[in-house]
């Protein structure tokens, strides 16, 4: 006779740990950010002003209008450019993430212990709802700071950048350096 998930002599399974749910929230979290954060950075870059918000035509014909823009993008900033200051928006992400599903399985939790499951098994939306608002307020409050500081490095690396370049440019042509590859 083989024994089954729903066998009344099998102890259910332990919870998993709160922390657990954190760290899979914030891993999953990492990992769409680090393929998708071109597109988060051309939004940003068109939000300074320093990429063009339409695609050329020859992109926009080739590739549509958002493919076309960020290949626009990539040819203009290069790889670097488009991928500068990934690390802090990572770092900030990560936290973010961990506190708000860390946050909203302790609620989650700590209501199932209040309050028994309903007629079909499941928990009431107004748990789900009041778990979710919780762990989002935490989430803003504890994580403002860290998103503001990433902002401003992304900013301030994309400015230093081509402040540098612009100081290349200048003393290339006061015949200061020689021209690249020459």
């Amino acid at each position: 006779m083989s024994s089954t998930s729903n066998a009344p002599d099998q102890p259910p399974p332990a919870p998993i740990p709160t922390y657990v749910h954190g760290l899979a929230g914030s891993g999953a979290s990492v990992a769409a950010l680090a393929l998708l954060y071109p597109l988060d950075q051309l939004r940003t870059l068109q939000q300074l002003g320093t990429v063009s918000t339409k695609a050329s035509s020859e992109s926009q014909r080739k590739y549509g209008r958002t493919i076309g823009q960020l290949i626009d993008a990539f040819e203009q900033e290069g790889t670097d450019g488009m991928y500068r200051g990934l690390t802090p928006a990572l770092v900030t992400l990560s936290v973010s993430n961990f506190i708000f599903f860390f946050t909203y399985q302790a609620m989650r939790a700590a209501l199932a212990k209040k309050r028994p499951r309903n007629a079909s098994g499941a928990r009431e939306t107004l748990d789900n709802l009041s778990a979710s608002t919780v762990a989002g307020v935490l989430n803003v409050l504890a994580t403002n700071p860290l998103w503001l500081a990433s902002i401003r490095m992304r900013r301030d690396a994309h400015a230093a950048q081509k402040g540098a370049a612009a100081k290349a440019a200048a003393a290339e042509a006061a015949g200061d350096i020689p021209p690249a590859g020459g």
